[in-house]
């Protein structure tokens, strides 16, 4: 039950986390690989080369303006070092993602559906594990099907499958005594 609820809460908080982020067109870039790449200033026959991120194809460019100096934009001594700052890996333009991220929330929906009319395990019809060496004075309980009664088992079981005989009692016979309604009930139909 605790494994479930876990799961839940990280497929809700990666399903919010998703939709933040088609909404506000924000992935993390930062501002310096959305800038446009450095022009050149001044009259010199010098070649600058360098490398600066386009956003609409997700890589880096290379580039060679002819000047004294650079200004404004971006501009990366290297490819690698551009394709560190800015590269958003997995992921191409915003269609792609807004796309995966529909497919994640739908996928997400679907798991959550499936896992709720999933039946649950039934921990009356479970048998134990018995080690059979006493390393312990605690008894295991668990529930015994054919007899349809609690009982003790051996100690150091591998799982203790109830706490006390009264919740062994209270829930398996509660179970009991609704699947023999619900015979009775189908019996009479």
């Amino acid at each position: 039950m605790h494994k479930l609820n876990a799961i839940n809460l990280l497929i809700i908080l990666l399903t919010t986390q998703c939709l933040h982020r088609i909404e506000s067109r924000s992935w993390g870039v930062p501002n310096i690989c959305l800038q446009p790449p450095p022009r050149s200033e001044g009259i010199c026959t010098i070649e600058i080369e360098g490398f600066y991120f386009d956003s609409q194809k997700n890589n880096c460019e290379k580039y060679t303006v002819g000047g004294c100096r650079l200004t404004g934009g971006q501009s990366f001594g290297s490819q690698q070092d551009c394709l560190a700052t800015c590269f958003i890996s997995c992921f191409g333009n915003l269609e792609e993602i807004s796309f995966l991220c529909i497919i994640f929330i739908f996928l997400s929906a679907v798991y959550l559906i499936e896992a709720r009319s999933r039946p649950a395990v039934d921990i009356c019809n479970r048998q134990p594990t018995i080690n059979g060496l006493c390393v312990t004075t605690t008894l295991g309980i668990y529930y015994d099907a054919e007899t349809q009664r609690c009982k003790y088992m051996g100690c150091s079981s591998s799982k203790k499958l109830f706490a006390s005989l009264e919740d062994c009692e209270k829930i398996c016979n509660s179970k009991r005594h609704s699947r023999r309604r619900a015979q009775i009930s189908k019996n009479l139909n």
